[in-house]
């Protein structure tokens, strides 16, 4: 009767804890990203971010490094920060890695010049 009983919960245990298990396929590598920032931009580093195109989650660069969360299918885009709502930018979208080295090119005139309106927009006395 013990064995039956220790038998039936060993059953029901490893039923509730084996939903959790994942086969190694389906379990992506999660890592914490080092994000370097190389740019011609005439603005301060410090202004871009890092948004996780997958996820969602934005961090901002801080010394022109950022650090975020990613799998290896994530992609991550450098964006201006989001306090600044009316300038837009967005860099071309890359595959997360453990370290990444990213040059964000400002000096495509078309880019530049829509950087410039978007901030007098936001910026400027006539608002």
């Amino acid at each position: 009767m013990r064995t039956t009983i220790l038998l039936l919960m060993t059953f029901v245990l490893a039923g509730i804890f084996g939903n959790n298990l994942k086969s190694d396929s389906e379990v992506k590598s999660e890592f914490v990203s080092r994000v370097t920032l190389k740019t011609n931009c005439e603005v301060n580093i410090n202004t871009f971010a890092l948004k996780n195109l997958n996820s969602g989650a934005v961090v901002r660069f801080r010394h022109g490094e950022a650090f975020i969360r990613a799998n290896e299918d994530d992609k991550l885009q450098v964006i201006l920060n989001p306090e600044y709502k009316n300038v837009q930018t967005a860099g071309d979208p890359v595959y997360a890695k453990l370290n990444l080295e990213i040059f964000h090119d400002c000096k495509n005139s078309v880019t530049l010049e829509n950087i410039f309106d978007s901030m007098n927009k936001q910026f400027g006395k006539n608002k």
